[in-house]
């Protein structure tokens, strides 16, 4: 019985600790370009497109029509950037903030705005997100 005990507490504690230390409060900790891959970003490959963002997330896709390996992640606030190594060419904003998407990884050159609820192709592959204005 106390083993069992012990057991449930050991597990708890795990489980407040990787509350505390999320991925999102990780992500928002630093303001330096970081890479979907390294950031503890969910990256995967999307069967369903558009129905596979979580609510609250940014979602790119590697292809157009929200098809091929998807990076979905929480906002990304003022002064953040996010690189996404594999490029996209298509995007879908479940949050209720303004973000750019940029050509460069360094959030740096051309972008476009992409708005709450707004889902964009893109002509030109991009390989970072960050935050308005």
């Amino acid at each position: 019985m106390r083993k069992k005990t012990l057991m449930a507490l050991m597990f708890s504690a795990t489980l407040a600790v990787s509350a505390a230390v999320s991925p999102m409060a990780a992500a928002h900790a630093s303001e330096a370009p970081q890479d979907a891959g390294s950031a503890g970003i969910a990256m995967k490959i999307s069967t369903k497109g558009l129905a596979d963002c979580p609510i609250d997330h940014i979602c790119v896709w590697e292809n157009t029509n929200f098809s091929g390996r998807m990076g979905a992640f929480p906002p990304v606030f003022t002064g953040e950037c996010r690189t996404f190594s594999i490029g996209y060419l298509s995007a879908y904003n479940r949050t209720v903030w303004r973000e750019r998407l940029w050509r460069s990884s360094s959030c740096t050159g051309g972008n476009v705005i992409i708005y709450p609820g707004g889902q964009l192709i893109l002509a030109n592959r991009s390989y970072s997100v960050g935050a308005w204005p």
